[in-house]
């Protein structure tokens, strides 16, 4: 009838249950009180991934309002306790709860059945689904017994199986169901209806709110783009682009382009050729349909000379041995803090003018990071080959870098090389006495964000040289190396992260300077 919680962990509640009775024969219908409940509920949830585990304990007592007689209530004594334990597990919309308890009563004897009720033993199990529109369907099995007759069966063992559905509205809870009895146990009709109605202060439905509001979270939310000009006439073959939780790209057609994305924050840019660029930020709730519409101004042919055009910069991502195209993966420009996927070997970006470094990441890949310059009214095109990781060899040789398969280690904090890359070193003299055509290498020294900026510059330049000599104690000539530290200032991925922070820890062997092929001979 009436529930109310502490801090959300415990909870109190007060039951007046009443019994109809009847035999649908066309014997009187009589109504009675039964005796009233009250109880106190405290449980301790555990989050597991997508999860949950809730265990709790409640003690309850009964107060003797109803009559014995009509197996309505004890009669015996003002109050009688007992305490349950129990267990509940939960996970998306679904969830499953088990209880065991006791309950202490004064022993009572019934002539017309010629039983005596003692303590018991209770206990239960159920299943339930969360769905839609606050209703929550659900199935119970729940028991009793006398403790000192548990494993007896007949008239003291009651079992009923009981299904119903709760639906929650503000600050109610009503319920309603009916149950079958298993047995044939003093008190437990063949069959019974039950309705209840519990009031709660605050929000009776919290619980589920979050629960579905968890749901929500990955449920998608569609956007409509529509694309016009000055005139409101629709542009088709215009290109849309979505960042944010995740990224998207489209063409639009009639002048529509149409996305499939999860709840969260989003930048927009709009391209078309001949037209002004736009871009702008937006966020969509999952489940929820939301219509953008986007104005693009046309470019003048006489204006264009003038106006200070945003450059535009293509990206063509291949393997360095294959030339095939690199089917997917990401770029990273960490000035911009852009992170989006690429896909098909193609991506491409507009941007203010200045200097960036773009690292090009994909499964099977080693990184390929480049610096760009770009200018105003001035498009590039740039051609990134990936050198692909073999099993069989610790090292790829390309036009540009000696990549090592594993990373090259350090105590913390310090440039003393551990003893376990050792190997990878050997085989960097390796290919460096096997390859004569490599005139000269830079052994580049970089570090994460933790710590000081100017701390990270020290370490990463100590770190550089320290393999630096490595390479000259294994008779590699001087004038073949140059070492030099970039401390944190070239990071290839998110410092946020511990996995991005590890990426950043590396050192990288760059070709400065080849002979020719003429020369060599």
């Amino acid at each position: 009838l009436f529930t109310y919680n502490f801090f959300r962990l415990v909870g109190i509640s007060i039951d007046f249950p009443v019994t109809l009775l009847t035999d649908l024969a066309g014997e009187p219908h009589q109504a009675y009180l039964n005796d009233m409940i009250i109880r106190a509920k405290f449980h301790i949830p555990l989050s597991l991934l997508d999860h949950s585990l809730n265990f709790g304990v409640s003690a309850f007592t009964t107060i003797n309002t109803g009559d014995a007689e009509k197996l309505g209530g004890s009669d015996k004594r003002f109050m009688q306790p007992g305490i349950i334990f129990l267990a509940e597990y939960k996970r998306d919309k679904f969830f499953g709860r088990a209880n065991i308890g006791v309950k202490e009563m004064d022993r009572t004897y019934f002539k017309e059945y010629e039983t005596k009720f003692d303590d018991k033993l209770t206990y239960g199990l159920g299943i339930g689904y969360k769905w839609r529109f606050g209703l929550t369907p659900f199935l119970e099995y729940i028991g009793s017994s006398q403790l000192d007759k548990v494993y007896r069966q007949g008239k003291y063992d009651a079992q009923e199986l009981y299904m119903g559905v709760n639906k929650c509205w503000k600050n109610f809870i009503f319920n309603g169901g009916g149950s079958f009895g298993l047995t044939k146990a003093v008190g437990i009709p063949s069959w019974r209806l039950v309705f209840g109605i519990f009031y709660q202060p605050g929000n009776a439905c919290e619980e589920r709110m979050v629960a579905e509001k968890k749901v929500e979270k990955v449920i998608e939310g569609k956007i409509y783009v529509g694309v016009v000009d000055k005139e409101g006439n629709p542009l088709d073959n215009a290109e849309v682009v979505i960042t944010g939780r995740e990224s998207k790209r489209g063409i639009t057609k009639w002048g529509i382009a149409e996305f499939s994305l999860t709840e969260g924050d989003y930048q927009i840019r709009v391209n078309k050729e001949g037209y002004e660029g736009y871009q702008d930020m937006f966020k969509i709730k999952g489940g929820t349909t939301m219509e953008v519409k986007v104005e693009l101004k046309r470019i003048e042919k006489e204006e264009k000379e003038e106006k200070n055009i945003l450059p535009k910069v293509y990206f063509h991502i291949v393997d360095f041995e294959t030339k095939e195209e690199v089917k997917e993966g990401m770029v990273y420009l960490p000035e911009k803090n852009i992170n989006e996927h690429f896909k098909n070997g193609r991506w491409d970006v507009i941007v203010e003018p200045g200097i960036y470094r773009v690292v090009f990441t994909a499964e099977g890949y080693y990184p390929k990071n480049i610096t760009i310059t770009l200018e105003l009214n001035e498009d590039k095109k740039f051609k990134i080959e990936m050198a692909k990781i073999k099993k069989e060899e610790k090292i790829v040789v390309t036009e540009e870098e000696i990549y090592i398969k594993d990373k090259i280690n350090f105590e913390t904090g310090s440039a003393r090389i551990l003893p376990s890359s050792f190997p990878i070193l050997d085989a960097v003299v390796k290919v460096l006495k096997e390859h004569s055509e490599i005139k000269k290498i830079l052994i580049k020294g970089h570090t994460d964000s933790v710590g000081s900026e100017q701390s990270n510059q020290i370490l990463s330049e100590k770190r550089a040289n320290a393999v630096r000599e490595y390479l000259l104690k294994k008779g590699i000539s001087a004038d073949r190396i140059d070492a030099k530290g970039y401390g944190e200032s070239q990071p290839i991925a998110d410092n946020s992260t511990p996995e991005g922070r590890a990426m950043n820890r590396r050192v990288e062997f760059e070709i400065i300077e080849r002979i020719k092929k003429e020369e060599g001979k």
